[in-house]
């Protein structure tokens, strides 16, 4: 199985003059480019995160509505119960709305199920020894709630009123609460949409200071929702940038006593700077830790206290169960590697299910996470009761498969479920539905709708750059772009033709690799993390992908990549090896080969597919039977030994981007001449287009499913969609590069479009790509291999 990283490059864009001045250098300015950033507004925006004001905090549905319970319940000293989750989402979240209520004086207590005895959200049995035990006549969820439809009716019969925050997605239906505090409820698009539980929760506690005249507390909260947020692993943009940045200040200035323990046993005691990546990968591990093995009520009453023995004594424990959690995750790792080995799953499947009595519920998470970083494949580990006949899952995916959409498919199966597009979980009756016949539902629906070109392993690279790019100053200036993760990644960069001196394990178990780097006399030293060695031999020239960082060990500054991949350059210097030939060209243009022989070769083997966009080509080819299973197009490539090139792409990066899929060992190039159509037409077309997803998909539609229905460049769409945008036909929402989303107002303003001044722009973009598949139409065979071998070195992989 070939787990080799595809290398896909950032289209390079050109930078505008006034973002090239915020920016302060063309790296800087492209960078905020590929993350939709293209405007000096927005740069502004997204550079000073920590000076934006938050959204107002009533933004979310239902939000005074359960200000005003709350309210009631503080005045007449009613017992509230803040029914947690016992993930770092959940902590933080109760945590914090703990704090919050006893602030203004409410009688308050918090409760967090055992992740082993009774899974994630409401259960019945806790709903009601909370009630007749604790007299809890309001329960407030945090990072759960939504899908207890039962547990919430159950409360009620008992006249104990339920409030739910949440953040994960409703089902079809949701439960009759007294009020429900979700994001992801309200039909109409909302700017808070990616708000993790803990956001949530803040929300409502912001709105509660503010009801009581105490709005200045909320900055003794704003650490807990820049920790839950980061480990709840939701996209750092729009409202979710501008708390963390804002929390991440505040930390650096001032830890409250119980996070500043946390630094300490993460090892930042004396770190300067406080970063995302420092909460991701040394904070929330050790919050999650406790709530893995035992009750998560003990990490609550850390982050609540302010007591120091209390403190300490906690964090002993919390230290302990951390190495306690990393050796079970090591040791199930272990056993289902061999399992999904052993049974020869990979061969017959798309995904990994295994599941196994002896595996404890609070790690099979983690090590789901990590077999997927292994295989890359959607991963379902189940561990099954086998005195309660319950089976619990925890399942990680990959890009290209909705944990969520392929769960609702068979609901029918489980006792409860939840989660979001990547990670998701659920419990069933093993006297309802066997293993075995819930393995084989799951797998047909996953082999049916996950594209064999998704298990592909791709890293996305900003720029290839030069060693001598790599300055202090440069990786100084990479934090302007913080705080990183889901939505703002690390930038991952390109240096190609090094020359790899030696490497040499390093670690106490020797898993991870020191590399040292050359180009002309200079030595640049390397991390791999979680890798124990490499394939390839020294002196040997490489091209390594990897973040840059400053390490400042010993009191001295300096330069270290973060390696991502390595592999060999294509143009070893001392191979003689022409890496032009790893493809070999065929050439039918004017007549150069005889298209018969195409023809048979067609007709004579199954590993021929056909690059056809124009829908007049496509019309003509599909009457040839032996052609009809044949057809590509740039969205639905896929790997296979022979590639026609029947139509020709609007542009490098379609052409680029179809190589890089096919990975073809034989190029027929027959390169026909495609009719150009009206410029104002395909505007027209593309207004349908826009109205029919408005209508169908909500308003959500890939840029490269529009470009190849219309059969040119992304680069023309998005100019046509903004000349629509001015026209008042379509409103721009979000533009992810990949995807937009938008509002569909009418087209009765079409004709306006064609004397608007930025449709010569519109033009120029079409013209590009004529005149590139004229270039593909005259030039010799030779120059055009050049154009693919020159500088996309990714497009033949080693």
């Amino acid at each position: 199985m070939n787990l080799a990283y595809k290398w896909i490059y950032s289209e390079v864009k050109q930078v505008p003059q006034d973002l090239l001045e915020i920016a302060g250098s063309e790296i800087i300015a492209e960078l905020l480019l590929n993350r939709g950033i293209d405007t000096l507004q927005k740069a502004k925006s997204f550079l000073n995160a920590e000076s934006l004001p938050l959204t107002p905090n009533n933004i979310i549905n239902d939000m005074e509505k359960a200000v005003e319970r709350i309210n009631a319940a503080i005045e007449t000293q009613e017992h509230i119960v803040i029914y947690g989750d016992f993930d770092a989402d959940g902590v933080t979240s109760t945590s914090l709305l703990y704090k919050c209520l006893r602030h203004i004086g409410a009688n308050a207590s918090f409760y967090i199920p055992d992740r082993a005895d009774e899974g994630h959200g409401l259960n019945s049995a806790s709903v009601c020894k909370l009630i007749s035990s604790k007299q809890a006549r309001l329960i407030i969820t945090v990072d759960c709630g939504i899908s207890n439809v039962a547990e919430v009716k159950l409360a009620k019969g008992f006249g104990t009123d339920v409030i739910i925050t949440d953040h994960h997605e409703p089902h079809d239906i949701v439960p009759d609460a007294y009020a429900i505090v979700n994001p992801k409820v309200a039909e109409e698009e909302n700017e808070v949409k990616y708000l993790a539980g803990v956001g949530v929760a803040y929300k409502l506690a912001c709105c509660l200071l503010d009801h009581h005249n105490k709005t200045e507390y909320s900055n003794e909260l704003s650490h807990l929702v820049t920790i839950g947020t980061i480990a709840d692993l939701v996209p750092l943009i729009d409202e979710n940038r501008i708390l963390v940045a804002k929390g991440l200040k505040l930390i650096q200035e001032k830890k409250p006593p119980a996070i500043a323990k946390l630094f300490e046993l993460a090892g930042y005691k004396d770190d300067k700077i406080v970063s995302g990546e420092m909460i991701a990968f040394g904070i929330a591990p050790r919050i999650n830790a406790i709530g893995r093995l035992e009750s998560a009520e003990l990490a609550v009453s850390l982050l609540v206290s302010e007591d120091k023995e209390e403190i300490d004594n906690i964090s002993k424990t919390l230290n302990h169960n951390n190495r306690l959690r990393q050796q079970m995750c090591h040791d199930t790792f272990l056993e289902a590697d061999q399992k999904l080995l052993s049974e020869n799953l990979l061969e017959k499947d798309k995904a990994i299910i295994l599941s196994d009595s002896s595996w404890h519920p609070g790690i099979i998470g983690i090590v789901a996470s990590k077999l997927v970083e292994k295989y890359y494949r959607p991963t379902f580990l189940i561990c099954i009761d086998n005195d309660t006949k319950e089976g619990r899952c925890s399942a990680r995916s990959i890009e290209g498969l909705n944990l969520h959409d392929t769960l609702t498919i068979h609901s029918d199966y489980f006792t409860r479920f939840g989660g979001h597009a990547l990670a998701a979980g659920f419990s069933f009756d093993l006297n309802k539905v066997s293993f075995k016949k819930l393995k084989e539902n799951l797998n047909n629906t996953i082999n049916q709708n996950l594209k064999p070109e998704s298990l592909k392993r791709t890293i996305k690279i900003e720029k290839n750059i030069e060693l001598s790019d790599l300055t202090v100053e440069f990786i100084e200036s990479l934090r302007r772009l913080a705080p990183f993760g889901e939505g703002n990644p690390q930038p991952i960069f390109s240096i190609t033709g090094l020359i790899l001196k030696q490497y040499k394990t390093i670690g106490a178990a020797n898993n991870h690799l020191r590399i040292f780097l050359e180009s002309d006399n200079n030595i640049i030293e390397a991390v791999w993390w979680q890798r124990g060695a490499i394939d390839i031999k020294p002196s040997e020239k490489v091209d390594v992908a990897f973040i840059p960082e400053l390490n400042t060990f010993g009191g001295k500054i300096r330069v270290q990549l973060v390696i991502k991949d390595i592999k060999k350059s294509d143009n070893q210097s001392d191979s003689g090896v022409d890496t032009t030939s790893k493809i070999q060209w065929i050439d039918y243009r004017n007549g150069i080969t005889d298209k018969q022989k195409l023809v048979d070769c067609i007709k004579s083997n199954n590993d021929v597919a056909m690059y056809v966009e124009d829908s007049n080509s496509i019309k003509e080819l599909k009457t040839k039977d032996y052609l009809k299973q044949r057809l590509i197009s740039r969205t639905t490539c896929k790997k296979i030994n022979q590639l026609v090139i029947y139509d020709l792409p609007p542009d490098k990066a379609v052409f680029d981007n179809i190589l890089a899929a096919v990975e073809p060992k034989v190029i027929h190039f027959v390169g026909k001449k495609s009719q150009e159509q009206e410029p104002s037409l395909i505007i027209k077309l593309l207004s349908g287009m826009l109205k029919y997803a408005y209508t169908h998909k909500a308003g959500e539609v890939g840029l490269n499913i529009l470009a190849e229905k219309l059969f040119i460049s992304e680069k023309s769409v998005l100019i046509a969609i903004k000349l629509l945008e001015k026209a008042g036909i379509v409103n721009l929402i979000e533009n992810k590069s990949a995807k937009i989303k938008f509002e569909f107002k009418g087209s009765s303003n079409l004709g306006e479009i064609v004397s608007m001044e930025e449709y010569q722009e519109y033009l120029a973009s079409l013209k590009e790509s004529t005149d590139f598949r004229n270039k593909l139409m005259l030039k010799d065979i030779e120059e055009i291999k050049k154009l693919f071998y020159t500088e996309e070195k990714n497009l033949v992989e080693v």
